[in-house]
């Protein structure tokens, strides 16, 4: 998961991005769309997006600016960047929030079983993503 702090200043053209390229052991971008988030805002926010890691990738870059080729008009691009971090997601619930007015019930899909609180449990993601990322989230 691409986690980013940012804030836009200006921009004169295309809005900035922050974005993920997975690139292959020699070095060889891997056939696929970068992912990455479009910032938006001129207050900080943090800019979230998950995806899969492609089985061949051996590293990923990290860019931020205006996508590359989408504008010329870009001269007045002013953004700021704080606390990027790649966190590597292995399916397990993270960051759950339990209040008194509301629970977490966690079932499997297919059975209806209901996992236990304190107990771990191996979850495997069975959805079959292509690792875009479709829906970036701004928290």
């Amino acid at each position: 998961m691409l986690s980013v702090f940012a804030m836009v200043g200006s921009h004169g053209g295309d809005r900035p991005w922050v974005w993920v390229v997975q690139v292959d052991q020699s070095g060889k971008e891997i056939k696929h769309l970068p992912t990455g988030v479009q910032l938006e805002a001129s207050t900080w926010l943090q800019y979230t997006c998950a995806f899969v890691a492609d089985p061949q990738a051996a590293h990923f870059y990290i860019y931020a600016g205006a996508m590359p080729g989408r504008s010329k008009d870009n001269v007045g691009l002013s953004f700021w960047i704080d606390d990027i971090a790649l966190i590597s997601l292995d399916y397990a619930l993270a960051n759950v929030i339990r209040t008194t007015i509301t629970d977490v019930d966690v079932r499997d899909a297919k059975t209806g079983e209901a996992y236990s609180l304190g107990t771990d449990y191996a979850v495997r993601n069975a959805t079959g993503d292509t690792g875009r990322c479709y829906d970036a989230m701004v928290l």
